[in-house]
């Protein structure tokens, strides 16, 4: 009796790294972080601001949060609908970011290869600058902008 060698082949599709992304729409927009830059998703508490800025703030847990109305910020108008939740980010030096969202944020997992970098002329020309890359999916046909968690207070 002969026994073959039994080999491990390398199967593509398991060398094909996978990054989680949490998405959501902004008017005719997907945009999304990555999992890891979202600290939670929660109900949207009382926002305060004085109505013509992209920023406000609120109150959670004995904790001040900035409140970024990208609708404000990138079109110029508020959103049409007031968020129904608010998503949570950490950022560097402890303070805490919100962005108000409508519908409940989803779960993508796309490959790196589905990732492009958008060029520096279009980052710096563009209000959707504050995204550092294009994510082309191809299930079904869109585009998701891919925010850059250190342009979004600036």
């Amino acid at each position: 009796m002969t026994y073959s060698r039994l080999t491990p082949r390398a199967n593509p599709r398991k060398l094909e790294t996978k990054i989680k992304l949490v998405a959501f729409s902004l008017q005719d927009l997907w945009l999304a972080l990555k999992i890891h830059e979202v600290q939670r998703v929660i109900p949207m508490p009382q926002v305060f601001k004085s109505g013509q800025g992209a920023v406000g703030v609120a109150s959670l847990d004995r904790k001040t949060v900035t409140i970024l109305d990208l609708g404000q910020q990138l079109f110029g108008t508020p959103l049409a609908v007031p968020g129904n939740y608010l998503m949570l980010l950490p950022e560097a030096g402890g303070e805490l970011i919100g962005i108000p969202v409508v519908e409940t944020p989803m779960i993508l997992e796309v490959s790196e290869k589905e990732i492009q970098a958008l060029p520096p002329s279009y980052r710096l020309a563009d209000t959707l600058g504050i995204a550092s890359h294009l994510v082309v999916l191809s299930d079904p046909d869109q585009t998701v902008f891919l925010l850059d968690t250190a342009r979004l207070g600036a």
